[in-house]
This record gives structure tokens, sequence and C-alpha cells, in this order.
């Protein structure tokens, strides 16, 4: 920790306001939308809590990598600053908002969001490090809006689905402008890996007209969302293409309108299930185990390994009996559990004027609630 009148003998800051945000887990690549659908799921979250070593911007005058950092917590609070998601995306929203720094951060993490698991751990972590920043922005008076905050989380995450269901909540569209005629015309570069172009992340966000729950297998094994790319070709055949596209189309009319009898048919897969069944060889058989249960549809979570299958909420017990037997059966370790879809993204404000007990109290309640609980819309 740096020296300085603000910190304390023990290595923390002394009084100062608390940022918090809550994140919940998201699922992307929801059945047929690759890299352009997601939900958000209630009961799964990540907490974080933010604290300078000043309470004052204006006595800020840090550049990023003269900041200590005292990182405290479990999941992505681990990471050393240089990896770690959370600091990564709080020194993203001060660079954009032309901030500079405290001496120090003290940081926080609670998660009961299982990592590498295709339930968005990653995002959560991204969009809790800015939401927390543009709490303390917000005090120095240069906030950040929310189109910045989907720019910046989708430019972290390398995707926009499921930064954009955590910061939304619902289920989410997302996608990215395409280059104006003039750039296409100069012949503007492709954004990575072949992008559409480095146009503004757009996202909108709707609740499902029917209540629906999201059972999820999740299997004790990490699958890196590099890993599972890497699997996918570069190119692929029109008719699985025209085959995604009218499935894309038919799983956004049905969830809007509660036409649940198309979800079955409007969540298979043709762009990356297919190709990522090589990693999860038991895939296709628990999403016929759930289809059988009496789940509306069901598909690979995000990257996997998780299963998603969706049900109303008379037959997600049902269902989620039938998953845990499919696990058994297949001789894969792991948990099911039953979260309804969030009816909104994340959460944050500011708290407490230190770090005494009361605070502290508070922040253990709240560690509390999350582990007991483990079981905005448009950008």
């Amino acid at each position: 920790m740096a020296s300085g009148d603000a910190v304390g003998s023990k290595g923390r800051p002394r009084a100062a306001g608390v940022a918090w945000a809550r994140v919940p887990a998201t699922t992307a690549n929801l059945g047929p939308g690759f890299d352009c659908l997601g939900m958000a799921l209630s009961g799964l979250e990540l907490r974080t809590w933010l604290t300078p070593s000043s309470p004052d911007p204006a006595s800020w005058d840090r550049d990023p990598d003269e900041v200590a950092w005292d990182l405290h917590g479990e999941g992505p609070a681990t990471d050393p600053p240089g990896s770690n998601l959370v600091v990564r995306a709080i020194k993203a929203a001060f660079a954009r908002a032309g901030q500079r720094h405290p001496a120090a951060w003290r940081l926080e993490v609670a998660s009961t969001i299982p990592p590498a698991r295709g339930l968005g751990s990653s995002a959560a972590a991204i969009v809790a490090g800015l939401a927390a920043a543009n709490q303390w922005l917000h005090r120095a008076g240069r906030p950040l809006q929310g189109s910045e905050l989907l720019d910046l989380a989708a430019a972290l995450e390398g995707h926009a689905d499921n930064v954009a269901a955590a910061l939304l909540g619902g289920v989410v569209v997302a996608w990215r402008e395409a280059p104006s005629p003039a750039g296409r015309e100069r012949d503007e570069p492709a954004g990575p890996a072949g992008e559409e172009g480095h146009g503004r992340w757009r996202a909108l966000s709707f609740r499902p007209r029917v209540p629906l729950y999201a059972v999820l297998a999740i299997p004790d094994r990490d699958a890196l969302t590099q890993e599972a790319r890497a699997v996918l070709p570069d190119v692929i055949r029109r008719r699985d293409a025209v085959f995604n596209q009218s499935r894309v189309a038919l799983l956004t009319l049905a969830l809007a309108t509660g036409r649940t009898e198309l979800l079955r048919e409007a969540m298979r897969d043709r762009l990356h299930q297919p190709y990522r069944m090589r990693l999860f060889p038991w895939l296709e058989r628990m999403v016929a185990r759930a289809e059988e249960a009496g789940a509306e549809g069901a598909c690979l979570s995000g990257a996997g390994p998780s299963l998603l299958a969706l049900a109303r909420c008379q037959e997600a017990e049902r269902v989620a009996d039938a998953l845990r037997g499919a696990l058994r059966a297949e001789g894969v370790p792991g948990r099911v559990v039953v979260c309804p879809v969030a009816r909104q993204g994340y959460r944050s404000g500011m708290t407490g004027k230190g770090r005494g007990t009361r605070m502290g109290s508070d922040r253990d309640r709240s560690l509390a609630d999350v582990r007991a609980r483990g079981s905005r819309s448009a950008l």
C-alpha cells in the first residue's frame, strides 16, 4: 500500500465512502444467437466494494500505474492487478473519463457465479468494475453514460451479449453498428477477428412475455472461451447461416410474444453447438433429457460446459430432477441450479462513511445473502 495521511496503520483506507455494485450471472449465445443474444439470471451474482484512500476527487493525482491495489475476496479478486478484470474495468472507466486516481484503492469481491462455466463470470467482473468506478466518477463530476459503459465492457470482453445482459437485464439483443458508407468507401479495416467494423455497440432489452426459469446443469469442470472458440470453423455453409437466421428471429418472437411452444425449435443451432459437442459429448443427450422432462427448449450456455433449459414455473423442478439424473448417468460431476430470468441488470450505489464495524457487518450480511441464494432497457 502507498503511504499517506489517508491510509491507516493496518494498510486500509480511513474514512471514505464505499461504492458497491451487484451484477447478475448471464447466459449468452442463447440458442442460435451466437454473440448477439443474451439473458440475465437471478440467484447467482457478483458483488464488489470499492474504497479510495481519499474520498475527495480533488486530491486524486495518480496515474493508473502509480496506484496501490489492496485486493480482498474471491474469484476475480484473486488475480493480480495486471490481469484482474475488475481492476482493468476500473482503470478503463477512469481512462475514458479522463480522471486520475487516488493513491490507493481497496477492492473487495464476492461471487456465487462459477467461473469458466458459460455463466458470464467475466462479464460480471467487468460490469461490476465499471459500475463501482462510475459511482466515484459521479462524485468527481465525470460520470460515464450507459452507451459508454457498454462500449467499454464489450471491448474488455471481446463481444457484447453477456455484458449487455449484465448491464440491462432481461433478454438482450446486442449488435455493432455497421461502418458508414463513407467509411466503406475508404476501405476502413474490420475489427478484431474480422468483426463487422469499428461502429459502436448497441443493445436492446426486453422481458419474456411468459415468466420462464433457467434450469442450469453446471458440470464441475472448466471451459475456457478461447478453447471453445478454437473449435469453430472460419467458414460456414449458406444453408446453416439461413437456418440460424430464421431461428434467431423465431426465438426473439417466441420470447417477446409468449409463444413458448416455438422455443424448442427456435433454440436449435448450427453455428457453434454442433462443433462444441466434441468438447462436451454429453450435450445432445442432456438436451433431449431436459426436453423430455418438459423444458420448452435447451441449449449450451455461453461457451459451455453448462447447459441451459428454459421451463415454466410448474415444470422447472421436474426438469431439474431430470438433469440431475442425466449428470449422474453421464458420469459428469456437477450440480443443477434453478434461476428466474433477472428483470434488471446491475445495481450500484454509495454507502457508508468509512470501513468501521457497521460497514463490515453490512458486508458480511451481504456476502451471506449472496451465498444463501447461490441456488435499463436500451443502450
